[in-house]
C-alpha cells in the first residue's frame, strides 16, 4: 500500500458490500409499484362507436306509442295478483273487477292498435340509460293484466270469437313493440306478451269450429315471428345501457349503494368499470357476429361458452384477491340478459308450433282426423313443414299422443308449453279429442 492510499474503514466496506442489495430493492420495489399500478388501475373507456344507434324518428316523442304509454299508466293491478281457484265465484268476481277497474285501457289499446305500427318508437332514449323509466315495463303490465283478463272474461262470458281476436291482437301488438327500436330491457317485454298473447289465444279457441276462423287466425299470425336481424340492434343498445349502468356505479356513490347495497368505497378496491364494458363489447361483438350468420344454435353456443368461462373464472375462491374488476364482473354478469338468444329463438319455436296446430285442427275439420305427418298439411293447410330454430330439423308431430315437438334447448314455464327432463319443448293440442 503506497502513502497515498487510504485504507478502507470497516463502515465504508460494509457500505459497498450494502449498495447492491440497495439497487436490488429500489428495482423490486420499482417493479411491484409498477405491477401494482397495472393491475389497479382501470382501462381507457371502450372504443364502441360501431355501437351508437342510429335511431330513426317514426312517429316523434309523441307517437302512438307514448301516448299509449301515457293513458294506461294508471292502470289498476290489485287484485291481479290474489291466487285464486280457476272456474270458482272467487275467480268470476276477480275478473269482474280488474276489467270494470282497467276499462279505460281497452279503448286506448284500440286506438293505438288502428294507427301504423312503423310509426311507433319507445320513449326517451329507448331503454338505453339508467335510471330506468317508472313506466318502463307499462307495456308488459298491460298485456299481463288488463288484456289477458279481458280475453279470460270474455271466454267466461262465453265470448270466445271476441276473446281470439283480441288475443291476435296482443300478438301483433308484441311484433309492432318488437319494431319500435326498443333496447334490451323494452325487448324483454316482447317475448313475455308474445307468450300471454299464446295462451290467452288456445284459452279462447279451445271449442272452435269453423275452419275461416282458425284460417283467419292463422294468416294474422304468419310472418310475425323474430329473425335473428331483429336482435342485433337489441344487442347493440344493450349495450348501451350497460355503460349507463357502470358509469353510474363509478360516479354516483349513493346510486352505486343503493343497487348494491355496498359502501361506496367499496367500488374502489373491486370496480374498474371501464374493464367491465369491454368484456361487455368483447361478448356483444362475438355474439353478433354469430347472429349476422343467420344461425340460432351458433349464436347461443358462443354465447353460453363465453359466459361460462366468464363465470368459471368468478366462482374460484381466490377470485376476489386477484382480479381487481371481480365485482364489476360479478354485476355484469347479473346485469346481462344472458337468455336473449335462447329465449327469442325459443319463442320462434313456440310460435311456429302455434301456427301447425291451427293448421292440424283445420285438417282434422276437414279430414275427420288428425294427419299422420306434418308433410299432409303441405300445401293445403301449410306452406311447409315448419323447422326447429335451434337446430334447422323439421318439427316433429306424435298424432298418438297428440303433441308436437322441437329439440331445442329449453321452454320456459307456460299453461301450454313446457319443458320435459331432456329439454325438449312439446306442445300439446289444445281441443279434446273427440
Amino acid at each position: 500500500m503506497t502513502m497515498s492510499e487510504t485504507p478502507a474503514t470497516p463502515q465504508k466496506e460494509r457500505s459497498l458490500r450494502r449498495r447492491p442489495w440497495l439497487i436490488a430493492g429500489v428495482i423490486v420495489i420499482m417493479l411491484l409499484g409498477a405491477l401494482v399500478y397495472f393491475f389497479l388501475r382501470d382501462e381507457v373507456p371502450p372504443e364502441d362507436a360501431d355501437f351508437k344507434p342510429a335511431w330513426t324518428a317514426g312517429g316523434g316523442p309523441r307517437n302512438p306509442l307514448v301516448i299509449f304509454m301515457e293513458e294506461t299508466s294508471p292502470l289498476y293491478r290489485r287484485e291481479y295478483y290474489g291466487h285464486y281457484q280457476p272456474g270458482t265465484p272467487e275467480e268470476a268476481q276477480r275478473l269482474e273487477v280488474l276489467v270494470a277497474k282497467n276499462a279505460f285501457v281497452f279503448p286506448a289499446f284500440e286506438k293505438l292498435m288502428a294507427t301504423d305500427s312503423s310509426l311507433w318508437r319507445w320513449p326517451d332514449d329507448r331503454g338505453t340509460s339508467f335510471p330506468l323509466r317508472d313506466d318502463c315495463y307499462i307495456c308488459q303490465e298491460v298485456a299481463e293484466i288488463a288484456l289477458a283478463t279481458k280475453v279470460e272474461f270474455l271466454v267466461h262470458h262465453g265470448q270466445r270469437r271476441e276473446a281470439a281476436m283480441l288475443a291476435v291482437a296482443m300478438h301483433r301488438f308484441g311484433h309492432g313493440l318488437n319494431q319500435a327500436e326498443g333496447g334490451s330491457l323494452y325487448y324483454s317485454q316482447v317475448l313475455k306478451i308474445q307468450e300471454v298473447a299464446r295462451d290467452e289465444l288456445v284459452l279462447a279457441l279451445e271449442s272452435e269450429t269453423s275452419p275461416e276462423i282458425l284460417e283467419q287466425v292463422q294468416e294474422e299470425l304468419t310472418g310475425i315471428e323474430q329473425q335473428t336481424s331483429d336482435l342485433i340492434p337489441v344487442i347493440k343498445r344493450g349495450h348501451l345501457l350497460m355503460t349507463s349502468v357502470f358509469h353510474t356505479m363509478a360516479h354516483d356513490e349513493a346510486a352505486f349503494a343503493d343497487l348494491t347495497q355496498r359502501h361506496p368505497s367499496y367500488f374502489k378496491i373491486w370496480l374498474r368499470p371501464n374493464r367491465t364494458l369491454w368484456l361487455d363489447l368483447q361478448y356483444r361483438r362475438d355474439l353478433i357476429a354469430s347472429l349476422e350468420s343467420g344461425d340460432w344454435r351458433k349464436a347461443h353456443t358462443q354465447s353460453e361458452a363465453f359466459l361460462d368461462a366468464v363465470f368459471a373464472r368468478h366462482r374460484k375462491f381466490w377470485h376476489w384477491m386477484t382480479n381487481p374488476n371481480a365485482f364489476g364482473r360479478g354485476q355484469w354478469y347479473e346485469w346481462l340478459n344472458k337468455d336473449l338468444v335462447l329465449d327469442t329463438a325459443t319463442e320462434v319455436n313456440k310460435h311456429r308450433m302455434l301456427i301447425t296446430s291451427l293448421a292440424i285442427r283445420r285438417y282434422e275439420l276437414s279430414h275427420n282426423t288428425l294427419p299422420k305427418t306434418l308433410q299432409d298439411l303441405v300445401p293445403e293447410f301449410l306452406p311447409a313443414v315448419p323447422v326447429d330454430a335451434m337446430n334447422s330439423l323439421s318439427i316433429e308431430w306424435d298424432p298418438a299422443k297428440r303433441v308436437l315437438l322441437a329439440r331445442g334447448f329449453r321452454s320456459p314455464g307456460s299453461i301450454v308449453i313446457h319443458r320435459s327432463w331432456d329439454g325438449d319443448i312439446t306442445f300439446p293440442l289444445w281441443w279434446k279429442a273427440p
